[in-house]
């Protein structure tokens, strides 16, 4: 069985699989500071962040996806966050070191997966 819980607040998600490795995180959006994102984003995922209409959300997803793909490797951030990069995105789909996370807004919070099958919708 492969479980990955997370939670913002006194909001929490959950997701499971009897066959193969999940992870989630879940994230209240706020506007990150200069100083967190240099130490926390690359150049260029900074970059990627400029061409965003909604920067604060973009940060939000761009962390909240990072965090999933860290705990899918089992090895967490370990404090080197850029070392989770953006690779590429489509959509709501961030890649981060070529995995997929899907990411959705829901109210005030970013919720992020990935369940290790084809179809992240």
């Amino acid at each position: 069985m492969h479980l990955s819980i997370a939670h913002s607040g006194e909001r929490s998600a959950a997701l499971a699989s009897a066959t193969v490795p999940v992870a989630i995180d879940f994230e209240r959006i706020t506007d990150r500071t200069p100083f967190f994102e240099e130490r926390a984003f690359t150049p260029e995922e900074r970059e990627w962040l400029d061409s965003q209409a909604l920067r604060g959300e973009a940060a939000t997803r761009l962390w909240a996806a990072r965090e999933v793909a860290a705990k899918l490797s089992g090895q967490g951030l370990q404090g080197r966050p850029r070392r989770w990069a953006l690779s590429k995105t489509c959509g709501e789909i961030l890649f981060i070191c070529d995995i997929p996370v899907a990411t959705r807004v829901i109210g005030h919070h970013v919720l992020a997966w990935h369940h290790g099958e084809g179809d992240l919708s």
